[in-house]
């Protein structure tokens, strides 16, 4: 699973920074325009079932109460709104904000070691 992980992770890097001006725009035209906001749409649903499909195996390994949050938190972990935020609002570099978004997918991901005790938040 780690090399599917870095495999996503730096594809969404690259399409990423490829597409954030445009994207930017988008997201600010999007409550004017049904076309638009459908565009983002799509391409959201493309991006959840690319997460759903590389970590098929893992997610189905999952209980099935899990694995739900499991795919939002993949999702999310690996969605464009977390790349811009850690991107514009934390300022990190590419290379800072796609080991970021390795370690998130990578906890979502790796199933917890049995017989390990959890500490309460």
């Amino acid at each position: 699973m780690p090399t599917r992980i870095r495999l996503l992770v730096e594809h969404r890097r690259r399409v990423f920074e490829a597409i954030a001006p445009v994207r930017r725009v988008a997201d600010r035209l999007a409550a004017g325009s049904a076309r638009i906001a459908d565009g983002l749409a799509l391409h959201h649903l493309v991006l959840r079932t690319q997460v759903a499909e590389l970590f098929e195996t893992t997610l189905a390994s999952m209980p099935p109460s899990r694995r739900v949050v499991a795919l939002d938190a993949a999702d999310v972990a690996a969605g464009w709104e977390t790349w811009d935020l850690l991107r514009r609002t934390r300022g990190l570099g590419p290379p800072a904000a796609a080991k970021v978004v390795a370690t998130l997918l990578q906890g979502v991901l790796t199933p917890p070691t049995t017989g390990a005790r959890r500490r309460s938040a």
